[in-house]
């Protein structure tokens, strides 16, 4: 996807030479463990992996309160609930490589929950952070701000159990959409509600931006056995652009202006079976109802997770994971060709695969789109409070333009010629230091090659989710 975003300052300019470090504030990796993921109502979180999982903007006494969150400082604090991660870093550029816009920043991530009634709370998730230390002395410190006000009640009860109702807006936080096929961990805007009966729920969900800068998403599902199976009905619904118009600024600064909605109505099924504690399968099928033909989409993962894979020996956590997606020409959410954008680009977002559907919706208009993508992370126990931590992706995607005759022809970032196929590898590989052994505060110093891209402010929409750059980065972080 092409970008118009400039480039940061590379190994022969202010970063030279390469192991000076320009010390800075490092990302927050919310350590929330995966046994909390799923617990918390319309929970987008990637429970099948060793990412770390941020907090999330509701509920949080009850995240805050498990048992693996016991360093928290914010626990017993009355009707008041609080929680706060934070860290310094340093980020460096190997030969031919160009920094982050996060090269060097401070990043505040604090949750402030009051419960106003039994069953009621107002949630605030404030980030506090300069993304460039650069830039100077707070020139470019933002504060991004997130409201959710919760409901949870028993509004029934039928024979013996309770009919449950909740009620979120407007702050969705990370939102996942089935298994993933169309949404897949976006933080979004809008509200959700649901009703659950012995495990059966009927949820309601409306996000006000997602991948552009016009769209809506309306969805309405049914799931059983407490989400394994679900049925998902959505309208997705954009501005018909014209040839040339496509940006927000031609369309939101000329009052003139008058654009037409259409819709995209997609029907699908999703399906999550957990074989034992280790291992789960999950598979995902929609269609975009376009009469007189449906346009098809389907995925499928398969995860393996250990977080303790040798109890007898040292500390070794493993997962390995495959996944499968296949859109079909004209599938996407809209038939012109406008790039989707990402925002808030915060570098929490780091903790999420590159294989995401907002990869595929660009030129889904003109081809077939298929990929195969390996997963892999892995924590290792060397010494005493010491650890050797790396995760890995490998993503094999093709494109294809099934019209007969003249094959179309574009350009896609970091694939490049389309029709074709192209293969990607990304990965983090470094150390881990946890001074006080027990409690998960922590120094880092690490390898990789994704990082979240950003211009100059978060909130600006991109085109790019990462930076694919080669770099080194020493973190520390604290959890309060």
């Amino acid at each position: 996807m092409p970008s118009m975003a400039k480039r940061g300052p590379t190994s022969s300019g202010v970063c030279r030479p390469m192991l000076s470090f320009v010390l800075t504030l490092c990302v927050i990796q919310g350590a929330v463990n995966a046994s909390t993921v799923g617990e918390v109502f319309n929970d987008g979180r990637d429970a099948w992996s060793l990412h770390d999982q941020k907090l999330m903007n509701r509920q949080l006494r009850k995240q805050i309160d498990n048992e693996d969150q016991s360093f928290r400082v914010g626990r017993d604090l009355g009707i008041v609930t609080v929680a706060a991660d934070g860290g310094i870093g340093a980020q460096a550029a190997m030969p031919n490589s160009a920094l982050s816009r996060f090269h060097g920043f401070f990043l505040l991530d604090t949750y402030w929950a009051l419960q106003v009634l039994q069953g009621l709370d107002v949630n605030l998730n404030l980030n506090i952070l300069n993304p460039s230390a650069s830039d100077g002395y707070r020139f470019s410190s933002q504060t991004n701000a997130g409201v959710g006000l919760h409901l949870h009640r028993e509004v029934a009860t039928i024979a013996g159990a309770p009919l449950t109702l909740d009620f979120v807006g407007i702050d969705l936080d990370v939102v996942t959409l089935g298994q993933g096929l169309l949404i897949e961990r976006v933080p979004l805007e809008g509200h959700a509600a649901s009703l659950d009966y012995r495990g059966v729920e009927l949820r309601e969900l409306f996000a006000g931006r997602s991948f552009w800068f016009d769209d809506d998403v309306q969805t309405l599902s049914l799931s059983a056995l407490d989400g394994a199976i679900e049925m998902l009905a959505v309208i997705w619904l954009t501005d018909d652009l014209l040839p040339g118009m496509a940006s927000s600024f031609q369309v939101e600064s000329d009052p003139e202006v008058t654009v037409p909605r259409v819709a995209a109505y997609y029907l699908g099924a999703s399906a999550e079976l957990e074989l034992d504690e280790h291992l789960r399968v999950a598979v995902e099928y929609s269609g975009r109802v376009r009469p007189p033909v449906l346009k098809n989409a389907v995925m499928a993962r398969v995860d393996l997770l250990y977080r303790d894979l040798l109890p007898t020996w040292r500390r070794v956590a493993l997962h390995v994971g495959y996944q499968f997606r296949f859109y079909q020409r004209g599938f996407g959410p809209r038939d012109t060709l406008v790039t989707p954008t990402g925002l808030p680009n915060l570098p929490t977002r780091e903790d999420a695969y590159v294989t995401n559907s907002i990869e595929y919706f660009a030129v889904s208009k003109y081809f077939d789109q298929w990929s195969h993508t390996v997963m892999a992370e892995a924590d290792v126990s060397v010494f005493a409070n010491l650890e050797l931590f790396g995760e890995a992706e490998y993503w094999l995607r093709a494109l294809d333009d099934p019209k007969p005759g003249s094959k179309r022809v574009a350009y896609v970032d970091r694939f490049g010629r389309a029709p074709g196929q192209n293969d990607e590898f990304y990965y983090k590989i470094g150390l881990r230091w946890l001074p006080w052994g027990d409690l998960p505060h922590r120094m880092s110093v690490f390898a990789g090659n994704k990082f979240v891209a950003s211009l100059y402010d978060a909130t600006i929409p991109d085109s790019r989710r990462f930076d694919h750059d080669p770099l080194i980065g020493v973190e520390a972080e604290v959890f309060l």
